[in-house]
């Protein structure tokens, strides 16, 4: 009688434990794949917060995403690229029915933060305190993700836009610098005022320098003094680019006032894109032997 009053009492106790590790955050069912929809196919990526502005990505028929809300710019395709693969690489830690939990508690009522693929909603919660991993409900499911893929999505509009200064494949045939034009004609540059003391190879290496340059970073516009606006005009394209040299205490600050976005930009680069190199002086000749 006693032993099977006990075994009564471990098979309880066991129902329990599994009862807790399901309803446990953080624990329950093995990490399995949670699939963001056709990721391959997809046209449009959206993201909405109650407490910030949110951003859209959309991919054209070429293929290149770019970025529709809160601002028309071209993305960066390597960081659009990461944020897909990690959505491809997403896992769930755990999975509750949405009516076996409460989702004001979790976050999830409003949610903080909502993705959009399509016409898929992912809506994300708050923090879980023993994994911290991040409640997701989809459907008639919450789930518990990575902390990290909220962190991505969480990101300001403007660190998904391209940092190149010029967009991809431009071809400059113009430039207005401080104190300084340059215009290709005929398959020459021509700079106004004429300065003997260029090197004729200058403007190409300008040109060349305004194609290659990569920001460090690109945030939302900030305040400063405009220094200098600048002017870049480019092949096919009738309206030029504009650009506003800000003030800063290291580095170059260039604001596109249409874009409202500023490229952070390293001082090393300053020379190359707003100054056209001299002529070399020519070595002094050799003295006369003795």
């Amino acid at each position: 009688m006693q032993r099977a009053t006990l075994n009564l009492l471990m098979a309880a106790a066991l129902l329990a434990l599994g009862a807790l590790a399901w309803f446990k955050p953080g624990a329950g069912e093995p990490p399995a794949p949670l699939a963001f929809g056709a990721l391959e196919g997809l046209a449009e990526l959206r993201v909405e917060r109650p407490d910030a502005p949110g951003f859209t990505l959309a991919r054209g028929a070429d293929g290149r995403w770019s970025l529709t809300v809160p601002f028309a710019a071209p993305a960066d395709p390597v960081l659009v690229e990461a944020l897909l693969e990690q959505l491809r690489g997403a896992q769930r830690h755990a999975a509750y029915p949405v009516a076996s939990v409460t989702l004001a508690e979790l976050g999830l009522e409003p949610p903080a933060l909502t993705l959009a693929l399509g016409t898929e909603r992912y809506e994300f919660g708050a923090t879980e305190p023993l994994n911290y991993r991040r409640y997701l409900r989809h459907g008639d499911q919450v789930l518990l993700v990575d902390e990290l893929l909220h962190f991505r999505l969480s990101q300001n509009a403007a660190n998904f836009a391209d940092r190149r200064l010029l967009p991809e494949g431009a071809e400059p045939v113009g430039f207005t610098l401080p104190g300084r034009r340059l215009d290709l004609l005929d398959g020459r540059w021509v700079v106004a005022p004429a300065e003997p003391a260029v090197s004729a190879d200058a403007p190409l290496a300008l040109a060349a320098a305004w194609r290659a340059q990569r920001a460090d970073r690109v945030v939302p516009r900030a305040a400063g003094a405009v220094q200098a606006r600048l002017e870049v005009r480019l092949r096919g394209t009738a309206t030029p680019l504009h650009f506003e040299v800000l003030t800063a205490g290291q580095g170059l600050r260039l604001a596109r006032p249409d874009l409202g976005l500023e490229y952070a930009v390293p001082e090393g680069a300053r020379a190359a894109l707003l100054e056209l190199a001299p002529t070399a002086a020519p070595a002094p000749a050799p003295a006369p032997a003795r």
